[in-house]
Protein backbone atom coordinates (compact mmCIF):
# COMPACT_ATOMS: atom_id res chain seq x y z
CA UNK A 1 0.00 0.00 0.00
CA UNK A 2 2.72 2.62 0.51
CA UNK A 3 4.51 1.80 -2.60
CA UNK A 4 1.29 2.59 -4.27
CA UNK A 5 0.09 5.80 -2.71
CA UNK A 6 3.72 6.61 -3.38
CA UNK A 7 3.45 5.97 -6.89
CA UNK A 8 0.33 7.78 -6.97
CA UNK A 9 1.62 11.13 -5.82
CA UNK A 10 4.94 10.72 -7.86
CA UNK A 11 3.68 9.72 -10.89
CA UNK A 12 -0.20 10.03 -11.26
CA UNK A 13 0.43 8.11 -14.92
CA UNK A 14 3.68 5.58 -15.00
CA UNK A 15 3.24 5.10 -18.37
CA UNK A 16 0.09 5.48 -20.45
CA UNK A 17 0.06 1.68 -20.80
CA UNK A 18 1.73 -1.56 -19.73
CA UNK A 19 1.84 -4.27 -22.03
CA UNK A 20 2.63 -7.61 -20.66
CA UNK A 21 3.97 -10.99 -21.80
CA UNK A 22 1.38 -14.02 -20.46
CA UNK A 23 3.56 -17.13 -20.63
CA UNK A 24 6.56 -16.70 -18.07
CA UNK A 25 5.55 -13.52 -17.05
CA UNK A 26 1.77 -13.49 -15.71
CA UNK A 27 1.41 -17.00 -15.99
CA UNK A 28 3.77 -19.76 -14.66
CA UNK A 29 4.39 -21.95 -17.57
CA UNK A 30 6.41 -24.18 -15.33
CA UNK A 31 3.16 -25.52 -13.64
CA UNK A 32 2.53 -28.22 -16.37
CA UNK A 33 4.99 -29.78 -14.76
CA UNK A 34 1.99 -31.25 -12.40
CA UNK A 35 0.01 -32.87 -14.77
CA UNK A 36 3.55 -34.21 -16.56
CA UNK A 37 4.04 -35.36 -13.00
CA UNK A 38 0.65 -37.53 -12.64
CA UNK A 39 1.18 -38.76 -16.56
CA UNK A 40 5.27 -39.63 -16.09
CA UNK A 41 5.90 -39.50 -12.39
CA UNK A 42 9.74 -38.24 -11.77
CA UNK A 43 9.78 -36.81 -14.77
CA UNK A 44 7.02 -33.44 -14.71
CA UNK A 45 10.05 -31.18 -14.54
CA UNK A 46 12.31 -32.31 -16.90
CA UNK A 47 9.26 -32.91 -19.40
CA UNK A 48 7.56 -29.08 -18.75
CA UNK A 49 10.68 -27.52 -19.29
CA UNK A 50 11.77 -29.46 -22.66
CA UNK A 51 8.14 -28.58 -23.94
CA UNK A 52 8.74 -24.83 -23.31
CA UNK A 53 12.21 -24.92 -24.91
CA UNK A 54 10.73 -26.70 -28.15
CA UNK A 55 7.90 -24.41 -27.46
CA UNK A 56 9.75 -21.39 -27.82
CA UNK A 57 12.26 -22.79 -31.09
CA UNK A 58 9.07 -24.15 -33.42
CA UNK A 59 7.75 -20.18 -32.62
CA UNK A 60 11.21 -19.01 -33.92
CA UNK A 61 11.37 -21.34 -36.74
CA UNK A 62 7.99 -20.35 -37.73
CA UNK A 63 8.72 -17.30 -38.07
CA UNK A 64 12.41 -17.33 -39.73
CA UNK A 65 10.54 -19.55 -42.39
CA UNK A 66 7.57 -17.02 -42.91
CA UNK A 67 5.67 -20.78 -42.48
CA UNK A 68 3.31 -19.61 -39.12
CA UNK A 69 1.14 -21.86 -37.45
CA UNK A 70 -0.76 -20.84 -35.05
CA UNK A 71 0.16 -21.29 -30.98
CA UNK A 72 -1.94 -24.02 -30.18
CA UNK A 73 -0.35 -26.00 -32.95
CA UNK A 74 2.90 -24.91 -31.94
CA UNK A 75 2.36 -25.98 -28.50
CA UNK A 76 1.01 -29.45 -29.72
CA UNK A 77 3.38 -30.24 -31.63
CA UNK A 78 6.33 -29.26 -28.87
CA UNK A 79 4.44 -31.60 -26.95
CA UNK A 80 4.49 -34.42 -29.44
CA UNK A 81 7.63 -33.91 -30.00
CA UNK A 82 9.06 -34.06 -26.56
CA UNK A 83 6.84 -37.27 -26.02
CA UNK A 84 7.78 -38.89 -29.27
CA UNK A 85 11.83 -38.57 -28.64
CA UNK A 86 11.33 -39.55 -24.87
CA UNK A 87 9.91 -42.49 -25.78
CA UNK A 88 6.66 -41.53 -23.71
CA UNK A 89 2.85 -42.48 -24.46
CA UNK A 90 2.17 -40.03 -26.66
CA UNK A 91 -1.66 -41.45 -27.16
CA UNK A 92 -4.41 -39.17 -27.48
CA UNK A 93 -5.21 -38.65 -23.66
CA UNK A 94 -1.76 -37.92 -22.51
CA UNK A 95 -1.36 -35.65 -25.41
CA UNK A 96 -4.28 -34.25 -24.52
CA UNK A 97 -3.70 -33.70 -21.23
CA UNK A 98 -0.61 -32.19 -21.20
CA UNK A 99 -2.47 -29.67 -23.73
CA UNK A 100 -4.82 -28.90 -21.99
CA UNK A 101 -2.51 -28.16 -18.92
CA UNK A 102 -1.55 -24.63 -20.91
CA UNK A 103 -4.88 -23.67 -20.42
CA UNK A 104 -5.13 -24.16 -16.78
CA UNK A 105 -1.92 -22.25 -15.88
CA UNK A 106 -1.62 -20.61 -12.50
CA UNK A 107 -0.64 -17.22 -12.43
CA UNK A 108 2.75 -16.15 -10.41
CA UNK A 109 1.68 -15.58 -6.99
CA UNK A 110 2.72 -11.85 -6.89
CA UNK A 111 0.88 -10.98 -10.14
CA UNK A 112 -3.08 -10.21 -8.72
CA UNK A 113 -1.99 -7.76 -6.29
CA UNK A 114 0.39 -6.13 -8.60
CA UNK A 115 -1.82 -6.02 -11.20
CA UNK A 116 -4.89 -4.34 -8.94
CA UNK A 117 -2.39 -1.65 -7.64
CA UNK A 118 -1.71 -1.07 -11.22
CA UNK A 119 -5.18 -0.84 -12.57
CA UNK A 120 -6.06 2.74 -12.99
CA UNK A 121 -2.42 4.31 -13.74
CA UNK A 122 -2.41 3.33 -16.87
CA UNK A 123 -4.18 0.50 -19.89
CA UNK A 124 -3.54 -2.63 -19.21
CA UNK A 125 -3.14 -4.71 -22.56
CA UNK A 126 -1.64 -8.52 -22.80
CA UNK A 127 0.83 -8.88 -25.71
CA UNK A 128 1.34 -12.60 -26.16
CA UNK A 129 1.94 -15.55 -29.04
CA UNK A 130 -1.17 -17.10 -27.58
CA UNK A 131 -4.06 -17.92 -29.79
CA UNK A 132 -7.08 -15.39 -28.37
CA UNK A 133 -8.95 -18.98 -27.27
CA UNK A 134 -5.60 -19.83 -25.48
CA UNK A 135 -5.18 -16.28 -23.60
CA UNK A 136 -8.82 -16.07 -22.57
CA UNK A 137 -9.06 -19.76 -21.50
CA UNK A 138 -6.04 -18.83 -19.35
CA UNK A 139 -7.63 -15.49 -18.41
CA UNK A 140 -10.84 -17.50 -17.43
CA UNK A 141 -8.96 -19.71 -14.78
CA UNK A 142 -7.99 -17.24 -12.87
CA UNK A 143 -9.02 -14.08 -10.86
CA UNK A 144 -7.07 -11.61 -13.33
CA UNK A 145 -8.93 -11.15 -16.15
CA UNK A 146 -11.17 -8.24 -15.58
CA UNK A 147 -7.56 -6.43 -14.86
CA UNK A 148 -6.83 -5.94 -18.39
CA UNK A 149 -8.53 -3.35 -21.15
CA UNK A 150 -6.87 -4.87 -24.13
CA UNK A 151 -5.76 -9.11 -24.98
CA UNK A 152 -2.83 -8.79 -28.15
CA UNK A 153 -2.13 -11.95 -29.74
CA UNK A 154 0.17 -12.65 -32.62
CA UNK A 155 -2.49 -13.66 -34.87
CA UNK A 156 -3.09 -10.62 -36.40
CA UNK A 157 0.24 -10.04 -37.75
CA UNK A 158 0.79 -13.95 -38.32
CA UNK A 159 4.23 -14.24 -36.49
CA UNK A 160 5.55 -14.87 -33.26
CA UNK A 161 8.15 -12.63 -30.96
CA UNK A 162 10.56 -11.45 -31.40
CA UNK A 163 9.30 -10.50 -34.93
CA UNK A 164 9.08 -6.02 -34.56
CA UNK A 165 5.61 -6.72 -36.48
CA UNK A 166 4.50 -8.37 -32.96
CA UNK A 167 5.35 -5.28 -30.96
CA UNK A 168 4.10 -2.57 -33.21
CA UNK A 169 0.80 -4.33 -32.26
CA UNK A 170 0.83 -2.50 -29.23
CA UNK A 171 0.84 1.15 -30.42
CA UNK A 172 -1.52 0.40 -32.98
CA UNK A 173 -4.06 -1.24 -31.10
CA UNK A 174 -4.13 0.75 -28.03
CA UNK A 175 -3.21 3.92 -30.38
CA UNK A 176 -1.01 5.08 -27.70
CA UNK A 177 2.62 6.28 -29.15
CA UNK A 178 5.36 3.21 -27.90
CA UNK A 179 7.56 6.04 -26.14
CA UNK A 180 4.49 5.62 -23.54
CA UNK A 181 3.99 1.98 -23.00
CA UNK A 182 6.03 -0.36 -20.55
CA UNK A 183 6.53 -3.37 -22.22
CA UNK A 184 7.13 -6.22 -19.34
CA UNK A 185 8.57 -9.44 -20.04
CA UNK A 186 10.22 -12.47 -17.97
CA UNK A 187 11.95 -13.41 -21.23
CA UNK A 188 15.44 -12.00 -21.95
CA UNK A 189 14.89 -12.53 -25.64
CA UNK A 190 11.37 -10.56 -25.66
CA UNK A 191 12.12 -7.39 -25.97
Amino acid sequence: MALSGHLSRAHPRLKDAIVFDLYGTLFDVSSVADTCEQLFPGKGNQLSQLFREKQIEYTWRASLTNRYSNFETITKRAILFVLENLGLDHSGKALESVQSAYLELKPFEEVPEALRLLKGKATLAILSNGTQKMIRAVLARSSISSQFDKIISVDLVRTYKPSPKVYALAPRILRVPRSKILFVSSNSWDA
